[in-house]
């Protein structure tokens, strides 16, 4: 005993001093000793005075030396406490010995449980407690079939306290030595085996009595209705006796001669074989996967596998080591594919010339992988282009996914041919690890429509174990630019559930070649693209019809990529929510569909080597929602004439496309206006759209552009309500009196063509008396220090302004919160009044166009835009301008 003993239970009468063991080892296990304390309750402790059996001993009261007085108790829990202080040195060093004399006892019954022919072995655990423990041997015979240990660890019966089945819980237990109820009747009172299983629809159990290995089972849809008991194999035909042995005299129809040297049978030789095997079992289902640190010494060295192959001095179970697959030094940097071999008898594993290797003498060669890790090359894969590996890769692929090991690849480029790879990631990954970076080439459209798919399991509570690289440091390499493969380069999961991808990310991927880079199926989530990069080829998502049973996009990233040169082809997101992050989209259209939603931040858009000036970068549609943020958007200096975003995201819908700290960088060849807009819009479509922060780089040279029809803060800016609803008229007259009237009317366009219906005709009268008359046509809108005011403005008039023959002007006044108005430094640090982005002295017979640009000053709450008529002396009675597509949008500053 090292410390506490407490197994078994005690019984001790009042005024007693002998304790009454069940189930305990009193001497060779808790070593119980004079001076041992002993206790019920851990409060009250006895000295133990005497050591008689294995089940007694004798205890007094430790301060008073008396017998026990406490109540009569039978069937408790107790304990006994070393109590090292009574110990002589001798006494310790006495116990120490003891103790390496138990490991290595216990060290003894692990080596015969391992080795046991018998089912069930009995070992010392740690508290030196008994446990009957199932053998190797046990778990082939109490399931059908061969059964790979690693599938269910090590299965262990500890011993149950229950004196009726019926009680016994699910598991395995055995049972103490003495009759137990609802026992079968033909069982003594030995010690039995039980293995209990129920639920609320079904019990079972099996029972087998060690002595004699007679075994039964009863099964009912409750324990109460389970009152027979049914023979399972007859008595003595499942389990064999424990411990016996057998004189040579006793077998009988022994064979008059044996083989002389060591043989092997093909499975169809044996004979009698039962109705459910089929095999002889895999050299894994019977020993498992062996460390590096487990294996014996090495029994040889050769240059190759094939040269292992012919090696009939390698005696089984030897191993050997192979310095590479074929032994082609001379043709490779170094030596690929070595590894390291068990021979073993018998050729009844399916050979695949990777895990399992058939050698010249009718026996197997098991490769054993000793640094943890499968490379193609163990398969036969070269790392050359003129050697086609696809088949061998696919072989390593396998045997990876059946060891749960990665996938490496060492070497530089890789001929894939026509191959179609199935990788599943919950059991394995694969990586390149070349400096120079790893290649697998295609010479050929795919065999499936894909250069690899990417799938898992439907294990959502151990999707843990999908989250890591599963694919990394690896380029697919398909065809020429322009000439790309009609196919997948990466497929991302099985498109089942079954296939279900979770939780992983690819990461230092490269693609060229393929139509489609990353197409992403149904039931498919938190996927994550690092580092990736892409010529040619375009993202492709699943249809937009939602089902939430697909469990298709949750969380999904795309980081640090760069994706370039789509050919013209558009990557699609019809569906979940994305997040790209520090990601190049150059000269890659992108659609956003149904309810996707799409953020892209701290990216970059533009499109390079791209000559269209219709290009359109980002389209959103249906009730989807696009944002950009802190993004830089821009074409390179090229004169596009259509807006390169889109929104189509109707106005009963929340989605829409939204800038956020964008910066702009079209420079003043940015010119959409001039193929049909009414203003230089940033966003096309008539679809919900905003923005704020904008950063318009070269804003000092040029002006910065209104974000879409859908963001003017004008109530009838174009008064195409056919009336001049919203709009003030603010008279001026400066002649001392009140000579001067304006009037403002919405004028049918087929009088004034301009496009819409109607168009707003402004128009003063002069009154005499001198002085300067006439108005200004306003609106306001509310604004704060910072923003942008933007838009544009269309205008004509019938008199010729020049040498100060009235004015016509665009104004734009700031007024506070108060409503007072703010003076404010011009861009060259003049303080002024008003901005005023145009002024006509000239007859402006034909419609003239007028931008907007200006920051709002700080304290400014609310801005007005103006169009200024005034008369004089020198004009007719009655001046007339006309006004359209009065376009006005505060963007925010923040």
């Amino acid at each position: 005993m090292t410390g506490i003993y407490k197994t078994g239970t005690i019984a001790l009468d009042n005024n007693s001093s002998i304790v009454i063991g069940t189930g305990t080892l009193f001497q060779t296990v808790a070593n119980a000793r004079e001076g041992d304390l002993f206790t019920l309750d851990g409060n009250t402790l006895y000295e133990i005075y005497q050591v008689d059996t294995e089940t007694q001993l004798r205890i007094r009261n430790l301060v008073t030396g008396t017998k026990y007085q406490g109540e009569s108790v039978s069937g408790v829990n107790y304990a006994i406490v070393r109590n090292f202080a009574a110990s002589a040195d001798a006494q310790i060093a006495s116990d120490v010995v003891s103790l390496q004399q138990r490991w290595h006892e216990r060290e003894r019954e692990m080596t015969q449980w391992f080795a046991s022919e018998a089912n069930y072995h009995q070992i010392t655990d740690i508290k030196g407690d008994k446990v009957l423990v199932i053998t190797p041997t046990g778990l082939n015979n109490l399931v059908d079939g061969p059964v790979d240990i690693e599938d269910f660890g090590l299965i262990s019966a500890v011993e149950s306290q229950s004196l009726d089945l019926n009680d016994f819980p699910p598991g395995i237990f055995y049972t103490r030595a003495l009759a137990i109820a609802h026992q079968p009747t033909d069982f003594g009172d030995g010690v039995k085996l039980v293995v209990t299983n129920k639920s609320d629809e079904i019990f079972y159990q099996k029972i087998v009595e060690i002595s004699t290995a007679k075994a039964r089972y009863r099964i009912a849809n409750a324990v109460e209705n389970a009152d027979k008991w049914q023979i399972l194999g007859g008595d003595g035909d499942v389990f064999p006796p424990a411990d016996h042995l057998h004189s040579w005299e006793s077998i009988t129809d022994k064979p008059e001669t044996f083989p002389s040297e060591p043989h092997s049978h093909s499975w169809d030789s044996v004979t009698n074989k039962p109705d459910q095997a089929t095999r002889w079992p895999s050299f894994s289902e019977v020993t498992g996967m062996v460390s590096k640190n487990q294996l014996p010494p090495v029994s040889s060295k050769v240059n190759s596998v094939f040269d292992a192959i012919a090696d009939t001095e390698l005696g089984v179970g030897e191993l050997v080591e192979t310095v590479s697959y074929f032994g082609d030094f001379a043709d490779q940097n170094k030596a690929y594919g070595g590894n390291v071999y068990l021979k073993i008898s018998g050729q009844s594993n399916d050979q695949d010339l990777c895990q399992y290797v058939y050698t010249d003498d009718g026996n197997t060669l098991v490769a054993l992988f000793p640094d943890g890790v499968v490379k193609p090359e163990q398969a036969g894969a070269k790392p050359k282009t003129s050697f086609n590996s696809g088949d061998a890769i696919s072989v390593a692929n396998a045997v990876a996914t059946a060891l749960r090991y990665p996938l490496i690849f060492e070497g530089q480029d890789y001929d894939c041919g026509n191959k179609s790879f199935q990788i599943n990631v919950y059991r394995t990954r694969w990586e390149g690890t070349n400096g120079m970076g790893t290649y697998l080439k295609w010479n050929a459209v795919p065999e499936n429509g894909y250069a690899v798919q990417l799938y898992g399991e439907d294990v959502y509570e151990q999707n843990d174990r999908m989250s890591k690289s599963v694919f990394k440091g690896i380029n697919i390499v398909g065809a020429s630019k322009n000439n790309e493969y009609d196919a997948d380069a990466v497929q991302l999961s099985g498109n089942t559930s079954a296939t279900k991808l979770s939780c992983c990310a690819l990461e230092k991927v490269n693609i060229r070649g393929f139509k489609i880079t990353f197409r992403y199926h149904d039931y498919c989530w938190k996927i994550h693209l690092t580092n990736c990069r892409t010529i040619g080829g375009c993202i492709e998502t699943p249809p937009e019809a939602w089902n939430g049973a697909y469990d298709m996009g949750e969380c999904m990233v795309i980081r640090d990529c760069f994706l370039a040169d789509t050919s013209g082809k558009t990557s699609y997101f019809r569906r979940g929510e994305w997040k790209i992050i520090g990601t190049s989209f150059n000269n890659h259209p992108i659609e956003v569909l149904g309810g996707c939603i799409w953020t892209m931040m701290g990216s970059h858009i533009e499109n390079p080597l791209n000559n269209s000036l219709t290009t359109k970068f980002l389209t959103v549609k249906g009730y989807a929602k696009a944002v950009l943020r802190d993004t830089w958007v821009t074409t390179n200096n090229r004169a596009l004439i259509e807006p390169p975003l889109i929104s189509e995201v109707p106005d009963d819908k929340t989605g829409g496309l939204f800038l956020d700290n964008v910066t702009w960088n079209m420079n003043n060849v940015y010119n959409p206006r001039g193929n049909g807009y009414d203003h230089q819009y940033i966003v096309g479509g008539s679809g919900r759209c905003g923005a704020k922060g904008m950063n318009y780089l070269g804003f000092q040279t040029y002006w910065a552009q209104p974000i879409a029809e859908w963001t003017n803060m004008l109530g009838n800016g174009g008064f195409e309500q056919g009336d001049t609803s919203g709009w003030s008229i603010r008279i001026i007259d400066t002649s001392g009196g009140d000579n001067a009237s304006c009037d403002l009317i919405a004028e049918a366009t087929e009088d004034v063509p301009r496009g819409g219906s109607y168009v707003g005709k402004f128009t003063a009268n002069y009154g005499g008396s001198g002085g300067v008359q006439g108005g200004e046509l306003y609106q306001g809108v509310p604004c704060k220090g910072g923003d942008l005011v933007t838009g544009g403005v269309y205008l004509k008039n019938d008199w010729d302004a020049s040498d100060n023959a009235g004015l016509f002007q665009v104004i734009i006044y700031f007024f506070d919160a108060s409503g007072n108005r703010i003076d404010f430094p011009d861009q060259y640090g003049n303080t002024i009044s008003s901005y005023v982005p145009a002024r006509y002295q000239t007859h402006v017979e034909d419609w003239a166009y007028r931008q907007i640009g200006v920051i709002a000053p700080k304290g400014a709450a609310r801005v007005e835009v103006c169009v200024q008529v005034l008369t004089n002396t020198a004009t007719p009675t009655s001046i007339n301008a006309w006004v359209d597509n009065f376009h006005v949008e505060v963007q925010e500053y923040m």
